[in-house]
């Protein structure tokens, strides 16, 4: 569960999220009335007569002779993940002609979503800013319309959940993502969000039936796929976790724009690795590779980079793995496994006073457990006796289980 309960895996999936809100369309179908209106949602029954139809506002009856067309869900998303893919991704209006097609075939909240990568791309896009309930005052600044309730727009109830799931008020962030759902059902990221809730306060349960919702509601998004990985790796159904993390990999492929694919599929392999690196070792070397993918997409992820360093060191490759852990620590300087997993490797190389000054900083408030042993071995073997009695104290203080250390201490006396 340390990858679960890593502060900094927040931050992460946070960043990743608020690039872009995939929320896509409603589950069903959609219904095109021949006055033009839109019925979104499951078909209940269907006669020659009539039509019952369950929406997001309850179960509604049309009359047969009314309805134009009846689309399904899914091939409605198949196309539009075809037109994403035939968009360049600097294109604003690629995209906007995009959120038009969206709009026309009633899937309102994917609408919003393009529309929100219009902006992201041109600011200044009048259009979308227009159709999002913008205007211009007249210092050039764009403004929410006068009486708009802002609070209540989708896309500013996610960034302000997104907010709260990163300072870790979850009962806030969980309030506002059901709020998000209660309107719009089919709001992916706000399900995939809370989907992360619970499995982050270890309720698996309720994590896994959240992700298969939506993995059925959109066999192509990538973080419902994702987020059942998690479940099952910390299930230890290594298998089952590396199939989902694949699945994941394979929905993300056409994922708009490229740059936002390249920091969601890093993430994914990096988890990939882990599903290899916790099962036997005849599984390292595709370890190794995951991990590797994962940095070229992403040079930036410090986690990745740490694993790389520990496969490196456990191969005796330890000029790899310093430079590995240092890649990490330029990332993420305050990263504790990239600073300790070096501080043991360099006491395995017998560089002691190196691996002293790695590792002293962990020994501060609250303290790390490892830390104190491995500081406290170096100082034995250089012969420190009255520091490494200190440190070998504290590791017993703080209730260290390694029953050598008590050894340890007794030759130190």
């Amino acid at each position: 569960m340390a990858f679960a309960h890593s502060p900094r895996r927040r931050a992460v999936l946070a960043g990743m999220l608020g690039l872009l809100f995939l929320s896509t369309a409603s589950r069903g179908e959609v219904l095109t009335l021949k006055t033009g209106e839109k019925i979104r949602g499951k078909i209940l029954s269907r006669t020659p007569d009539k039509i019952v139809v369950e929406t997001p506002a309850g179960t509604r009856e049309v009359e047969a002779e009314t309805v134009a067309s009846v689309e399904e869900r899914a091939p409605l998303l198949d196309r539009f993940h075809a037109r994403t893919e035939q968009i360049v991704d600097t294109d604003p209006g690629g995209f906007f002609q995009l959120a038009g097609w969206c709009a026309d075939k009633g899937l309102f909240a994917l609408r919003e979503t393009v529309l929100t990568w219009v902006i992201g791309l041109d600011p200044d896009h009048e259009g979308a800013r227009q159709a999002l309930g913008y205007f211009r005052a007249r210092n050039g600044q764009w403004l929410k319309k006068s009486g708009q309730d802002v609070s209540e727009d989708l896309s500013d109830l996610f960034r302000t959940a997104l907010t709260c799931y990163r300072k870790q008020e979850d009962e806030r962030a969980e309030e506002i993502l059901k709020k998000i759902l209660d309107k719009t059902p089919d709001y992916l990221d706000a399900g995939f969000l809370l989907g992360d809730l619970a499995y982050l306060h270890g309720k698996m349960g309720h994590a896994k039936a959240r992700f298969k919702e939506l993995v059925s509601i959109d066999p192509k998004y990538p973080w419902g796929h994702f987020g059942l990985a998690l479940v099952a790796l910390d299930a230890k159904q290594y298998p089952a976790a590396e199939n989902h993390v694949r699945k994941a990999l394979a929905a993300s492929n056409g994922v708009s724009p490229v740059s936002y694919r390249r920091d969601i599929q890093s993430e994914f392999h990096y988890v990939l690795g882990l599903t290899f690196r916790k099962r036997e070792s005849k599984h390292r070397a595709s370890a190794e590779k995951a991990f590797r993918e994962s940095t070229k997409l992403n040079h930036r992820h410090f986690r990745a980079w740490t694993e790389r360093g520990m496969l490196a060191a456990d191969k005796g490759k330890y000029k790899e793995a310093f430079a590995a852990f240092q890649k990490a620590l330029d990332v993420e300087k305050d990263y504790v496994p990239a600073r300790f997993n070096w501080g043991v490797a360099l006491y395995r190389t017998g560089k002691l006073r190196e691996a002293i000054l790695k590792l002293r900083p962990l020994t501060r408030p609250p303290g790390h457990l490892e830390a104190y042993k491995i500081v406290g071995r170096c100082f034995h073997r250089i012969n420190d006796f009255q520091r490494a009695r200190h440190y070998y104290a504290k590791y017993i203080e703080k209730g260290g289980k390694d029953t050598r250390v008590t050894q340890w201490f007794r030759e130190v006396q």
